[in-house]
């Protein structure tokens, strides 16, 4: 893995108690690119190694059928009681090994998972049971290696908190990636995500009445963004049967 803390439970029952609060305060901007993104069809989604689940919990609440899960079961028992009153669930399951049916989801996807690791080959498992329980669509997102001004910060952060020590990707091996893997797929594509134009969810928080005109918009700038100012680059499989 990245950082060999990543394997251990117990690493991130711990990281999750000092961090889950504040992740599931933020915007949930992966929840939000999702909907626009697929803004045309009523799909099912399901996030894997979810950890706080905070995108499959927005799009739940937006009238989609999303569940969470993450391999933490103390992380899932949080979740599950921070949102229990609003119906939505989150389970316990390895990312590895879902327990789910295959073609179980319309769209499968994780945001910031393979950051973890540095086996191409452990990625190309990964992918494949994504794949198996999707009907429709894999989505994989991770950091941008191309902007170093992030390199470089995540660097500085990681003296201090390990959490931070991660794989960062560009697209070519994310291409690498699902070459290798042998799965055949319809298309494949990758976008931008997460840049200086979240900073407008920021004004949405302090006006209110400006964050539906944030959520329907950031979506839409971050393609004009350089690649050099881009967070995280999202890989869109689209697999045989898929709608155009």
């Amino acid at each position: 893995m990245a950082n060999s803390s990543f394997g251990s439970n117990d690493y991130w029952s711990a990281t999750w108690r000092r961090h889950i609060d504040a992740y599931l305060a933020a915007t949930p901007r992966c929840g939000i690119w999702l909907q626009s993104f697929f803004s045309a069809e009523d799909f099912s989604f399901l996030e894997c190694a979810g950890g706080s689940c905070r995108d499959s919990r927005y799009l739940f609440k937006n009238q989609k059928k999303a569940l969470g899960c993450d391999f933490d079961e103390h992380t899932i028992k949080y979740v599950n009681e921070y949102y229990s009153a609003s119906g939505f669930v989150a389970h316990t399951e390895d990312a590895s090994r879902l327990r789910y049916s295959s073609k179980s989801f319309d769209i499968v996807f994780h945001n910031g998972f393979w950051i973890l690791f540095d086996d191409d080959q452990k990625l190309c498992s990964l992918l494949a049971e994504q794949v198996r329980v999707a009907r429709l669509y894999a989505v994989v997102l991770v950091h941008n290696k191309r902007n170093q001004a992030l390199v470089d910060a995540f660097a500085d952060k990681s003296l201090k908190d390990d959490l931070y020590k991660i794989r960062f990707f560009d697209i070519d091996a994310l291409m690498r990636i699902v070459e290798l893997s042998g799965i055949t797929f319809g298309s494949v594509s990758c976008h931008k995500f997460g840049g200086p134009v979240d900073r407008l969810y920021s004004l949405g928080k302090k006006l209110p009445f400006l964050m539906p005109l944030a959520r329907w918009v950031v979506p839409k700038l971050y393609r004009f963004q350089p690649w050099s100012r881009v967070e995280r680059i999202a890989l869109v499989l689209e697999l045989d049967g898929s709608p155009a």
